[in-house]
């Protein structure tokens, strides 16, 4: 590889950072060793272009990082707006998808959902068009009828990316992030379900390691700071448990998922989860009832929206 310029590595970390990223991840998209990655994101945090997330543990492009890389030749952001999207499902992921393709990308946005009550507050709180409701089945006749053009650019809000009569996906026009098409819609769905039962792995592990340390008068923190100065190894902190909505349901939608095979791992992560949950309250480590699983202490999926 040829000697980057200090831009050039500035831009390659807010492009890896765009969708939010871990240490490790960022290293690896951009080549970088662990004193290049921590004299870099000091400098990059200071200008207020990357932000860290501590209750997801991710590095993320803050707005002005992102306007930064739309000024850079090799990073995609023309905008247009001749393109419809459809983003099917307007819930905790859908809402806030449709609102970031409306808003930054500038797309002509429609939504579906099978609650009326959420395409209506779809509507309301971010301008979002209707395609349909229940109650009408006939909305694409007459979309016909009057002249409408239907080629639509499909997101599902379990991530399924559909394209549909050459339209062009909107992450090479102006997203500024990454979007993957596949084959299948049971990949799709599928890695959705895995990716936050892989998350749910990690935070079960620090919790594991911390229920090791307390039965071997071993400081987690220290043990800790060791183990994540290696490049590839990022052990997180455990807190009031696993809560929020979208790990505790995906991890478990997973292990039922299979027709034939049941996941050990998954299984015993979920015993670990609570053990470190019942080591807590013997303890008085947690919150008032109500609110010891409260997403502000404990670790969540990243929700955003309303329930």
């Amino acid at each position: 590889m040829r000697k980057r310029t200090d831009k050039e590595i500035r831009t390659e970390i807010l492009a890896a950072a765009s969708a939010g990223a871990t240490k490790t991840e960022i290293m690896f998209r951009a080549f970088l060793t662990h004193n290049q990655f921590y004299s870099y994101l000091a400098s990059l945090m200071a200008s207020d272009l990357i932000r860290y997330q501590k209750v997801q543990g991710l590095y993320r492009t803050s707005e002005i990082g992102l306007e930064y890389l739309g000024t850079q030749a090799s990073y995609p952001a023309n905008k247009s707006s001749s393109s419809k999207v459809l983003v099917i499902g307007l819930g905790q992921l859908g809402l806030p998808v449709a609102k970031y393709i409306k808003d930054r990308g500038g797309f002509d946005t429609y939504g579906y959902d099978i609650s009326t009550k959420a395409m209506d507050r779809a509507q309301k709180i971010a301008g979002i068009k209707r395609i349909g409701d229940n109650n009408n089945n006939n909305n694409k006749d007459k979309d016909k009828e009057n002249g409408e053009n239907n080629n639509y650019i499909v997101i599902d809000e379990e991530e399924q990316l559909q394209q549909q009569h050459n339209t062009v996906n909107p992450h090479k026009k102006s997203l500024d992030i990454r979007m993957h098409a596949v084959p299948q819609i049971e990949i799709a769905e599928i890695t959705k379900i895995a990716e936050n039962a892989h998350r749910y792995l990690q935070i079960a592990f620090a919790e594991d390691l911390y229920l090791y340390c307390q039965a071997n008068n071993i400081n987690f923190a220290e043990l800790r700071d060791a183990l994540n100065t290696k490049w590839n190894v990022n052990i997180l902190e455990p807190r009031d448990g696993i809560g929020g909505h979208c790990l505790p349901k995906d991890t478990k939608m997973f292990l039922q998922s299979s027709k034939s095979i049941r996941s050990k791992i998954l299984a015993s992560a979920i015993e670990v989860d609570e053990d470190y949950r019942r080591y807590r309250q013997q303890k008085n480590m947690v919150l008032q009832p109500n609110q010891a699983l409260s997403s502000r202490k404990g670790y969540d999926d990243n929700n955003i929206g309303e329930t």
